[in-house]
């Protein structure tokens, strides 16, 4: 893909659900909805967009919880 005459390089993509296909929001969707068992963020799920979120009074501590999480997420993907 170019943008401002700079070519992107190519990646492969080894997760995720197929663009502009029927099944791909129902495919999304299955896929989505697991990442609720695999982590203690609070999720937030809407359309296409994932959030998730992690408080603690202690920004040392929140650090460590969200690390240790985001380490799950990446596992489950």
């Amino acid at each position: 893909m170019h943008a401002n005459d700079i070519k992107s390089n190519t990646r492969y993509v080894t997760c995720g659900v197929p663009q502009g296909s029927t099944l791909g929001p129902i495919l999304f969707l299955l896929y989505i909805n697991n990442v609720l068992s695999v982590t203690k963020f609070n999720t937030l799920l809407f359309a296409d967009d994932t959030t998730l979120i992690l408080s603690n009074e202690s920004v040392r501590e929140l650090e460590k919880s969200v690390n240790s999480e985001l380490t799950n997420v990446v596992a489950w993907m």
